[in-house]
């Protein structure tokens, strides 16, 4: 299931203000999202 960009950043909110309600922390908590998702993405290519 491949989720769009907005999708993923919806979901991200919702989870991360259970715990971090304050808008610095979520968006915190989506940089650090998008950043393991990258290197997911990155580590996933055969080398």
């Amino acid at each position: 299931m491949q989720l769009s960009e907005d999708e993923a950043v919806q979901i991200i909110h919702n989870v991360s203000s259970l715990t971090h309600g304050h808008l610095r922390s979520m968006m915190a908590c989506l940089s650090c999202a998008t950043y393991v998702g990258h290197i997911i993405a990155s580590s996933a290519a055969p080398l």
